[in-house]
């Protein structure tokens, strides 16, 4: 801590340095300390997480920031950050190098895939020396997939997600929410775009906060969808208020109420579920931001 000129441009007596948000809240200065009670007006801290200056709210009891902090801004590429189902019963019995080793394939007899969605990810779920992930897929023929997993002579036969009468969800991607940056007053404000097959069967996608749903969409004879919506803290950490889940954007309807502890870190979490073979959901892109409040 020293007089310095901070990242503002503007003579500081408290300018902290760089710090990401878990260094800042390990420090003396943390929100809540006496540290923090004890600086300037003026105190200043850089943070590096999302390359953002922040400031003491005006009772010096948490750090805050004048614009929105931007979480995550996100876009896909043409593929990737998707998911597609094989057919309802299908089962990987074995497996093989593939592509000289670059790739490994699966034997799933009457998978239902076709090379339409060479690219699209499908999801393994256990398996023996398997990570539990998306891995794209590239068809080999009516009973095979080549997957993006370089080949190990140790792998078991993966369980490969199929579609199911019920859904199951899968997750694309997630945010991280840290514990301590949001407040009594902030809100969360969010922005997703998505592609998926275009037919006439239903597709599902969710966002969850906190493992709580703030989105869930029915999506049919449509190949792709746009959302805008907020999430915004209720005079306390926990307790919000956002949009019906089941209306896209900023419109009507009886708002959703949640009780997520924002005190503690949490997540966002990106979600596409099909209940039909062949037919793909992608997250194309997202953007995060926070407005703390004073």
């Amino acid at each position: 801590m020293a007089n310095f000129t901070n990242p503002l441009g503007r003579a500081s007596s408290t300018y902290l340095d760089r710090m990401t948000w878990a260094e800042l809240q390990a420090s003396a200065y943390a929100n809540g300390s006496v540290g923090l009670s004890g600086l300037g007006a003026d105190a200043s801290v850089f943070v590096t997480d999302w390359r953002v200056t922040m400031v003491p709210n005006s009772g010096k009891t948490f750090w805050t920031s004048s614009s929105a902090v931007i979480l995550a801004a996100f876009g896909s590429p043409a593929l990737g950050n998707d998911v597609v189902y094989t057919a309802n019963g299908t089962t990987c019995t074995a497996v093989a190098s593939a592509s000289a080793g670059a790739a490994t394939r699966l034997t799933i007899v009457g998978h239902g895939l076709t090379s339409a969605n060479n690219g699209v990810s499908v999801y393994v779920a256990s398996g023996t020396n398997w990570t539990a992930g998306l891995y794209a897929m590239t068809y080999v023929d009516a009973d095979n997939i080549d997957v993006s997993a370089p080949w190990n002579a140790a792998y078991g036969n993966p369980t490969v997600r199929s579609v199911t009468g019920s859904g199951l969800q899968t997750v694309l991607r997630t945010v991280d929410i840290p514990a301590g940056l949001m407040q009594a007053h902030s809100s969360i404000e969010l922005s997703s775009t998505w592609e998926m097959t275009s037919s006439a069967n239903s597709r599902y996608l969710t966002i969850l906060f906190g493992g709580t749903t703030v989105l869930q969409l029915t999506s049919s004879s449509q190949s792709g969808f746009f959302d805008r919506r907020e999430v915004r803290n209720r005079g306390a950490k926990n307790a919000q208020i956002t949009q019906k889940t089941d209306i896209a954007g900023y419109y009507g309807g009886t708002p959703r109420l949640t009780t997520i502890d924002t005190a503690l870190a949490q997540q966002l979490t990106f979600v596409g579920d099909m209940r039909t073979v062949n037919e793909f959901i992608r997250i194309a892109g997202y953007t995060v931001s926070l407005v703390i409040g004073n």
